[in-house]
């Protein structure tokens, strides 16, 4: 599964997308929030229920100059995390507008050390107790 939605929001500024939509908020007249995402992902959840079988989100993510990008990423990752399925995230150093490793300004092209996109994701990373295998 690849999750993009709503993709006015995760790819505003890019594919013709115009910038500055919020998350949470109404984008393309229909209101966002964790519910509509997880609304969005009922038919996977139903999927998994029905096959008993694991999900792997392949591809997930927000252009970092999204207003609320942080927050839509929390969002979906809780969604990933309580179904117990894997994830990973779109793209580690492919492009810089998914980039963790910049900040939320769509003119700086400055690579930080840290930014709370990335610092949420390492937080989620830490919960895995690799030990146990």
């Amino acid at each position: 599964v690849h999750f993009y939605a709503p993709s006015q929001f995760t790819h505003q500024g890019v594919l013709g997308h115009p910038d500055g939509i919020a998350y949470p908020g109404v984008i393309g007249g229909k209101k966002w929030d964790q519910e509509a995402l997880r609304r969005e992902l009922q038919p996977v959840i139903d999927f998994q229920k029905t096959h008993r079988v694991p999900i792997y989100i392949g591809e997930f993510s927000a252009i970092r100059w999204a207003p609320g990008a942080e927050r839509w990423l929390r969002d979906a990752i809780e969604i990933f995390e309580e179904n117990g399925w894997d994830w990973t995230y779109h793209a580690f150093r492919e492009y810089h507008g998914w980039s963790l490793e910049h900040g939320p300004v769509k003119e700086d092209m400055q690579a930080k050390s840290n930014t709370v996109r990335k610092q949420l994701l390492l937080n989620y990373f830490q919960r895995n107790d690799l030990d146990k295998e």
